[in-house]
C-alpha cells in the first residue's frame, strides 16, 4: 500500500562525522531544516530509536522536468562516478559489508506514519464489510 501525500525524502547526516544517519520522509508542507532534533524510528523495525541533535539535512531528490522543460543539467560519467564515491562514503562500513549488513533507516514522519496508519485503518474496516467467500473466512485466524 502506498503512502497517501506529496512527499519528500532527506538524508540526515551527522555534523560531527559527516556519515548518513538515515533518511526521513516527510510531508511536502513539512520544514524539516529548521528541526532542532530529529528521532529515527525505523519503518522496518519499530523498536529502533535514534535520536538526532546535530544534523545537516539534505534534500534527496531534484526536479528534472518542470511544465516539460528539461532544468537539469545532467552530469558527466566522471562527476556520476565521484557522486557515488561520495554517497558510498558516507554510509558506516556496517552498511557495507558483504556478510550480515546493518538495514539503512528510513524513518516517517510523525503525520506522514498517521496519514499511512488511518489509510490502513480505513482499508480493514472496508475489508470487513465484504462478504468474503466461505473457504476465505476458513482461512482466517
Amino acid at each position: 500500500m502506498t503512502t497517501p501525500g506529496y512527499k519528500i525524502p532527506y538524508r540526515i547526516i551527522d555534523s560531527n562525522t559527516g556519515k548518513f544517519k538515515g533518511d526521513y520522509v516527510a510531508l511536502q508542507e513539512e520544514d524539516v531544516k529548521s528541526l532542532q532534533e530529529i528521532e529515527l524510528n525505523d519503518v522496518r523495525s519499530p523498536e529502533f530509536k535514534n535520536k538526532v541533535i546535530k544534523f545537516q539535512v539534505k534534500e534527496l531528490l531534484k526536479s528534472i522536468y518542470i511544465k516539460g522543460q528539461l532544468v537539469y543539467e545532467i552530469p558527466s560519467t566522471q562527476e556520476s562516478r565521484n557522486f557515488h564515491k561520495t554517497q558510498l562514503n558516507g554510509l558506516w562500513d556496517e552498511y557495507k559489508r558483504k556478510d550480515y549488513p546493518e538495514k539503512y533507516s528510513v524513518t516517517y514522519s510523525d503525520p506522514v506514519l498517521r496519514s499511512k496508519i488511518k489509510l490502513i485503518e480505513e482499508k480493514r474496516r472496508e475489508t470487513k464489510k465484504i462478504d468474503h467467500p466461505r473457504w476465505f473466512k476458513a482461512n482466517e485466524t
